[in-house]
């Protein structure tokens, strides 16, 4: 008798989801075939000598499990994809309310770490050529965690500035940037957020303070951050059915410019000006964390169409 149960068990061990939480969560109707689909080659599986029609019957239905399970199989693929996408999910959600913790942004960063090579490992095996672009965001998603986490230490190790900042406003609150990580999940684009932190600093000008630590700091990002961000900018252009526009290419390196000038500007405190460089990189986590996300969703669709096109094949046979 074929243990299908077994095959299960091993299966959400390896993906982190069941076959029958995958399909449900898809489509009950879909795992209710399923199931049925399965009890039937079990009952094929036990015929010592079968019919024509039933032996025939028999090695369709075993050819289609054969495709779904296995370690290279559509359910393994496909509980890849399902927790790669939940976890992306509760990774950007959780970035905002853990940007001020640099201990939690450590957690993230290991987190994404672990995604990154659950998708390595699942998805390369063998590597199709529209899983790519998946690996590639979850690389670059894990890199901006790592320099989140990084600069956020360099911050932190600046203590007496960080006792003066604690004590005034801060730029923005936690629902503010919240709102704003919504937002990028709708579709906000480089030139948003990026306007969301010039904004902010221009409500807080400051007389122009002695140099510190904090402003090395500062300088020392703001480079790498505007290529991240541009870039960035670029594949979300990438993405829309019509080409950028030279109007819209101008817009973008300007505003960044600015931003680059404000971020390492004396008229404006060190801590507030690290606070907002903090942000924008998790924006940009938060980006690639959207990314990948889409791309997820697509494979998982399609690795599901195919194990509904093989049932919904099956299903119609005489």
């Amino acid at each position: 008798m074929l243990d299908f149960e077994k095959l299960d068990h091993a299966l959400e061990g390896a993906v982190g989801i069941s076959p029958s939480a995958l399909l449900t969560a898809s489509s009950p109707a879909w795992a209710s075939r399923f199931i049925l689909a399965r009890e039937r080659l079990s009952e094929l599986s036990e015929i010592a000598k079968p019919a024509e029609a039933e032996r025939l019957e028999r090695e369709r239905l075993g050819s289609y499990f054969g495709c779904c399970y296995g370690d290279t199989g559509f359910l393994a693929r496909a509980g890849a994809l399902s927790t790669l996408l939940a976890r992306l999910e509760r990774l950007r959600e959780a970035l905002p309310r853990l940007l001020r913790e640099p201990s939690a942004l450590v957690q993230l960063r290991r987190e994404a770490s672990i995604l990154g090579a659950l998708a390595s490992n699942r998805l390369s095996r063998p590597l199709h050529d529209d899983d790519r672009p998946l690996l590639e965001a979850l690389e670059r998603l894990a890199s901006a965690l790592t320099t989140l986490s990084a600069f956020s230490r360099e911050v932190q190790g600046s203590e007496s500035e960080l006792a003066v900042a604690q004590t005034g406003s801060r730029l923005y609150g936690l629902a503010d940037v919240t709102n704003v990580a919504s937002d990028i999940r709708d579709g906000l684009t480089v030139s948003g957020f990026a306007s969301f932190v010039l904004g902010r600093l221009a409500d807080h000008a400051f007389v122009q303070e002695a140099s510190s630590s904090l402003d090395a700091v500062c300088a020392a990002h703001v480079g790498d951050l505007r290529d991240a961000l541009w870039s960035l900018g670029l594949e979300g252009y990438a993405r829309r059915s019509e080409p950028a526009t030279l109007l819209e290419l101008q817009h973008l390196d300007v505003t960044l410019e600015l931003l680059c000038a404000t971020l390492t500007s004396a008229e404006r405190p060190a801590a507030m000006r690290a606070e907002a460089l903090a942000t924008l990189y998790a924006m940009l986590a938060i980006g690639y964390a959207v990314g990948a996300e889409r791309r997820a969703a697509g494979l998982l669709d399609g690795t599901l169409l195919l194990i509904a096109q093989g049932l919904e094949a099956e299903r119609r046979r005489p």
